[in-house]
């Protein structure tokens, strides 16, 4: 079986395995506040220097895989902004996760996936603590935008069987534009 059919496959699986979870009263957005801020930092840094300080910052979290074709569009976009808005204050920050679900990715595919994207902007390792404290985050792509306050403003969880698989370009442009 070709790579490009396993992928698909795999893509199809994780959805009918990974439901979302839909923020509750239990499970609403954290605040960007110093400890998550902290926590952030904590994480080993893929690609690109350790974290800024976040404080006082327009601030973009996105959870990904290199195996997750919508994840690929996503990082164009998010080229695009970090080229458009980082001197006006925007932060993006990719957190890998679900990378080794059932096997399908390797260190190797993730390298090549970085290289492929190119990303400019800084790429760390997730965790399920830090997942957790994104609205519990089962799905990806997965994008969280907050406020200079560190307020959640924005939110786009890919959900299950739904035909929108990502935030588009210009979704994330209005979500932006006001908080800069």
């Amino acid at each position: 079986m070709s790579q490009l059919i396993r992928t698909a496959l795999f893509a199809i699986v994780i959805g009918l395995i990974a439901a979302p979870a839909a923020p509750t009263a239990a499970n609403q957005l954290p605040r960007l506040d110093s400890a998550l801020r902290d926590a952030l930092k904590q994480l080993n840094v893929i690609s690109k220097a350790p974290l800024p300080n976040l404080k006082g910052k327009v601030v973009l979290v996105t959870f990904f895989a290199s195996w997750c074709p919508p994840c690929r569009v996503e990082f164009k976009h998010l080229k695009h902004l970090h080229e458009a808005y980082r001197k006006r204050g925007l932060e993006i920050i990719a957190i890998n996760y679900f990378e080794s679900l059932d096997g399908l990715s390797s260190p190797k595919r993730l390298k090549r996936y970085l290289k492929q994207t190119a990303p400019p902007f800084h790429i760390i390792k997730g965790t399920d603590a830090i997942a957790k404290r994104f609205a519990d985050v089962y799905r990806i792509p997965s994008v969280f935008i907050f406020d200079w306050h560190g307020k959640p403003t924005f939110q786009f969880i890919h959900k299950y069987k739904a035909t929108k698989q990502l935030a588009t370009e210009e979704e994330l442009i209005a979500a932006i534009e006001p908080l800069l």
